[in-house]
């Protein structure tokens, strides 16, 4: 179970790495305003995101078979709770991979957070211009 734990791990770092690759994408794409390269994009991204779901469903399944061999292990446990139960070399093996996820998560925290202000923006200067050319006033639905 240890070594399917850390697999899956790997799997949820190496589709948080494409993420990130994607997010930093989708800024340049918000940038310059190009909707169809946005639509790819963001169709990759819920690609991505599924995986995410599969992954960390597969995670929790392991987790719960492992609270059952383990009753140290609770619903409220920690990663790092789990080191002492397992093998050294798996030990070693999960804090890397979860250390990089961590590291991976609040990058794309980061990342979405800019892509948020630029989509905020860009509506921004919509309702300005909608406004200027209606001598109106557009609020956002």
């Amino acid at each position: 179970m240890w070594q399917q734990l850390t697999d899956v791990m790997k799997n949820l770092n190496m589709v948080y790495e494409e993420l990130i690759v994607l997010g930093k994408k989708k800024r340049s794409v918000l940038v310059a305003v190009n909707f169809s390269e946005l639509e790819q994009v963001l169709e990759k991204e819920n690609r991505l995101a599924g995986l995410v779901e599969k992954y960390e469903q597969e995670r929790q399944k392991i987790l719960h078979a492992l609270s059952l061999a383990h009753k140290e292990i609770q619903k409220n446990s920690k990663m790092e709770d789990l080191y002492p139960l397992c093998p050294l070399s798996f030990a070693e093996m999960l804090k890397k991979e979860h250390g990089e996820l961590s590291q991976k998560i609040r990058q794309i925290r980061e990342i979405r957070d800019a892509n948020k202000f630029l989509v905020t923006s860009a509506l921004s200067a919509v309702e300005y211009h909608l406004n200027r050319l209606g001598n109106t006033t557009v609020q956002p639905s």
